[in-house]
Parts: C-alpha cells; sequence; structure tokens
C-alpha cells in the first residue's frame, strides 16, 4: 500500500461538480532558454459525470516540440491499459497513426540465444504460444500448449511445418 507523501487534488466546494474528463495534473515544463514551456502532464481525471462516481483514470500526456501537451496513454479504473487509445477496451490495447508495432526484445545482451514471444494463457494455463526461437535458427514457433503446430524458419532457409496428427481443415 502506496504511503500518502503528497496529495494533489481539486477539492470541492459545496455545489461545484467536477465534469468528466476533468481532474487533478501534475504539470511539467521544460525551459527552453527564454520560457518554460508545457512539457508533459500526468493527470487523473473523471470516467463518469455523476458527482457521487469518482471512477477515475489516470493519464500520460507529452508535447511535441512547439506543440500542445497531448495524451498518449491512459490506465482506466477498471485496468485497462491504452496507448494511442483514450477509452480501451482490452486490458492492453495499442493503435498508431500509421503503424502499431510492438517489440519484445529477449536478447538486449546481444547472445543471440534468447527467446522472445508471447504466451496466450487462460486462468492460468499456457494454451498457445508465439515465439522467435533465438537458439534454433531464428524460427518463428505458433503451436498449441502441447507443440502442436507450425513453424517457420528464415535465413535464407524457407521452411515450414504443421502437425497433421489432428488436423481438421475447413473450406467454405
Amino acid at each position: 500500500t502506496p504511503l500518502e507523501v503528497m496529495r494533489v487534488g481539486v477539492y470541492e466546494a459545496t455545489d461545484i461538480e467536477l465534469a468528466l474528463g476533468h481532474g487533478p495534473s501534475i504539470d511539467f515544463y521544460v525551459p527552453d532558454g527564454v520560457n518554460s514551456l508545457s512539457g508533459g502532464r500526468l493527470a487523473v481525471v473523471k470516467e463518469d459525470a455523476a458527482d457521487d462516481n469518482n471512477a477515475s483514470a489516470m493519464t500520460f500526456y507529452t508535447t511535441a516540440n512547439a506543440g500542445t501537451a497531448s495524451e498518449k496513454m491512459r490506465i482506466t479504473s477498471a485496468g485497462n491499459v491504452g496507448i494511442g487509445v483514450d477509452d480501451p477496451a482490452q486490458l492492453l490495447e495499442v493503435a498508431g497513426g500509421t503503424d502499431a508495432i510492438i517489440q519484445i526484445d529477449a536478447d538486449s545482451d546481444g547472445a543471440g540465444t534468447a527467446d522472445a514471444g508471447i504466451y496466450l494463457a487462460e486462468a492460468g494455463t499456457v494454451k498457445w504460444l508465439i515465439y522467435n526461437n533465438g537458439g534454433q535458427s531464428d524460427a518463428l514457433y505458433v503451436h498449441d500448449a502441447d507443440a502442436d503446430g507450425m513453424y517457420m524458419v528464415q535465413d535464407g532457409n524457407p521452411s515450414a511445418w504443421v502437425d497433421t496428427s489432428d488436423l481438421n481443415l475447413k473450406t467454405d
């Protein structure tokens, strides 16, 4: 449990209601040699217009050169995280203007043998795996938890493997 060492708030007086999307913020300013310009903002904003509902999102803003601060990331009261999305419906939702690329770098030391990927689980049990096998010629694996599935290899040796032991193909 965090220990309160500083409190930032908008304290309400009688008959003052905080509107939807409004709330307290911490603003950061960056000097440009003459003035201090807005560099970013961390804010907590109301997610519901009702005065008796304090559901709030935490929002993160950054500023481009000579621009105004704009929201880049949000964590909702439900715990959903949006990057480039101001109302994420999933645990993690990412959107980009033209590209939305997520990089997972499991080999930051440069050894060339680490695996990077995503495990899809249900109730704590891994069901599907999508990963790069760095120790085996950079093969891309897509398979279920029992290793049934397929993989593809790059590095000039294109090949693919599909386990046909339980393969049910359907065509329309």
